[in-house]
């Protein structure tokens, strides 16, 4: 039977408190107990949590047993799955050989979340052998699963100079795209229209009826007012003239006759050209970046700031006489599992 020193049990015991962090350090006979209680070569005098004792394994053990021992661990069924995601992410720490033939040998026998972590792990570590056990694998159309597998090949081709994965595939796998959306000048009759529905407060700002923008996001209507001191044929004049609250943006859904104001437009003059922040009514910034010149025209480029409901790009151009402008936003499907640990 394996004595455990009071500092190995702290760290292993089934009635553990202490979290393991990444300073764990354990002196030889520590180290050595362990490595005996995780090879099965000896039992503990007291209860061990073995998915705590694998977490601690990892951090301290440092001879050539270390793939051996998790390797074990990962091929045996009669282990709890906790513990055997525990030795697969170890195993994904270290490339070497003996870790790889034990992720792929795993890879086949093992189903579910443990499955996925082997997937990951060999995209850590894994070389053509890992992409050899990748490919053979049966279909499985959980989204979940294919966006691991898709990873795993990305990181495992980056290593070996794989050129043939396909970015389209990738792209796909991944959930990821982003979508342009188009902003289009509204005509006078429109833009006074939009006016009109506007509800709420917006802090006495007086609009312009003669330059708005629409954007269409799904079938929401998103509407940019321009201040009143913007002119047809003069709007660099007065954009470059002062440092102002220069429009608002109005949100309305098809299903309602209003359109409630969701961000200010606000423009200060800089050393550099002019800075332009989009804030929420509650003066919480969203977007930030700034205009510069370009020639005769004004170039303009503004990034998403903290929490947004996805990354997005604002680009476009200003003149004398027309505002253009695109609006790029990361298009991601939520990747959804029923897996469960």
């Amino acid at each position: 039977m394996i004595a455990l020193s009071p500092k190995l049990s702290r760290v292993v015991s089934d009635q553990a408190l202490d979290c393991i962090n990444g300073n764990l350090s354990l002196d030889k006979k520590d180290v050595d107990a362990l490595t005996k209680i995780l090879s099965n070569k000896g039992k503990s005098k007291s209860p061990v949590n073995r998915k705590r004792a694998v977490n601690a394994f990892i951090q301290v053990a440092k001879d050539h047993d270390f793939s051996e021992v998790l390797a074990k661990i990962l091929l045996d069924s009669t282990e709890l799955n906790a513990t055997r995601i525990a030795a697969t992410s170890g195993l994904g720490k270290f490339a070497d050989k003996e870790s790889e033939k034990a992720l792929i040998q795993a890879l086949g026998k093992t189903n579910g979340h443990l499955q996925r972590e082997v997937i990951k792990a060999m995209g850590r570590i894994g070389t053509e052998k890992s992409i050899k056990a990748l490919d053979s694998l049966s279909e499985n159309n959980d989204p979940g699963f294919k966006h691991t597998l898709t990873f795993a090949k990305i990181f495992i081709g980056y290593r070996i100079n794989d050129t043939s994965i396909d970015s389209e595939k990738i792209k796909e796998a991944l959930g990821a795209q982003w979508i342009k959306l188009q902003s289009g000048p509204l005509n006078q009759k429109k833009l006074r229209e939009n006016i009109q529905s506007l509800g709420g407060n917006t802090f006495g700002l007086k609009l312009s009826d003669d330059i708005g923008f629409e954007i269409m996001c799904g079938k929401a209507s998103n509407t940019l007012f321009l201040n009143n001191k913007f002119k047809p044929g003069a709007l660099l004049k007065n954009l470059k003239s002062r440092s102002q609250v220069s429009g608002i943006v109005a949100v309305r859904n098809p299903k309602e006759s209003i359109s409630t104001v969701r961000n200010i437009v606000i423009t200060n003059l800089s050393k550099s050209g002019i800075d332009i922040i989009i804030t929420r009514t509650t003066g919480e910034v969203v977007y930030a970046g700034d205009a510069w010149q370009e020639g005769k025209i004004w170039e303009f480029m503004l990034r998403d700031i903290g929490l947004t409901s996805a990354p997005t790009t604002i680009t476009g151009t200003i003149s004398d006489k027309k505002i253009m402008f695109e609006v790029s936003s990361v298009n991601q499907r939520r990747i959804k599992t029923g897996q469960k640990i």
